[in-house]
C-alpha cells in the first residue's frame, strides 16, 4: 500500500528533497511521511546495539525488512527463515526478505546477523519472537518505549523525533532507491 501511493505522488508531483537528502511526502490528507538520514539509522541501531541483543535485533527487523510496528510485535520463532542463501520472515502469505545491507552498511550474512544472534542465545520455550521483561509478547506500547529509549537525543531533519514508522518509511525509500519495482 506505501509503495502504491508512494508512486501516485511521484506521478502527481508531491515530493520534494529537503536538506540533508531525505525525502518528504506529502499525502492527499496533508500527512507527513518521511524517511529517515542513513546516519541517523545507523545512530539509531548502534544505541539498539547497546541496549542489548533483543533490541538490537528488534531495531535491525524494523529497518531490514520493512515491517510495521503491528507486524514486528506479532512476529513469532517460526516465522524465521534463515540458511546460507537466504533470511526471510514469513507474514501471513508473503516472504519478507531480510536485508543485510541497511542504507549502505552491512549488517551481518544471512546466518550471522543481529537477529540470528539472539535467537542463537534465546533458552526460553516462548514462540513469540520478541518479549517483554516479564517473558511475554512485546507490546507495540513496549515496543515504541524501546524505541524512544534509542531515539532519546535524536532529531530528524525537520527537528522532530523520529518515529517508529519512520523505520519503515526509510525501508520503502531504500528500496525504490536501489531499484525495486512495485511489483
Amino acid at each position: 500500500d506505501f509503495l502504491d501511493s508512494l508512486v501516485q505522488l511521484f506521478l502527481n508531483g508531491a515530493v520534494s528533497p529537503t536538506q540533508c537528502g531525505t525525502l518528504t511526502i506529502r499525502d492527499a490528507t496533508t500527512q507527513d511521511v518521511a524517511d529517515l538520514p542513513a546516519k541517523l539509522v545507523h545512530d539509531i541501531l548502534q544505541q539498539a546495539k547497546k541496549a542489548g541483543h533483543q533490541d538490537y535485533a528488534l531495531a535491525y527487523v524494523l529497518f531490514a525488512a520493512g515491517l510495521n510496528p503491528q507486524e514486528v510485535v506479532r512476529l513469532e520463532r517460526s516465522q524465521v527463515i534463515s540458511d546460507v542463501h537466504q533470511h526471510v520472515l514469513q507474514i501471513e502469505t508473503r516472504q519478507v526478505p531480510v536485508n543485510q545491507w541497511v542504507l549502505g552498511k552491512r549488517y551481518g550474512s544471512y546466518v550471522a546477523n543481529p537477529l540470528t544472534r539472539w535467537l542463537k542465545i534465546r533458552k526460553d520455550n516462548q514462540t513469540a519472537l520478541f518479549l517483554n521483561t516479564e517473558g511475554q509478547l512485546l507490546s507495540i506500547a513496549e515496543l515504541s518505549e524501546r524505541w524512544q529509549n534509542w531515539t532519546a537525543d535524536s532529531v530528524t531533519p525537520s527537528g522532530q523525533p523520529p518515529s517508529v514508522e519512520q523505520a519503515q518509511q526509510t525501508w520503502c525509500i531504500d528500496m525504490l532507491l536501489r531499484g525495486m519495482s512495485i511489483e
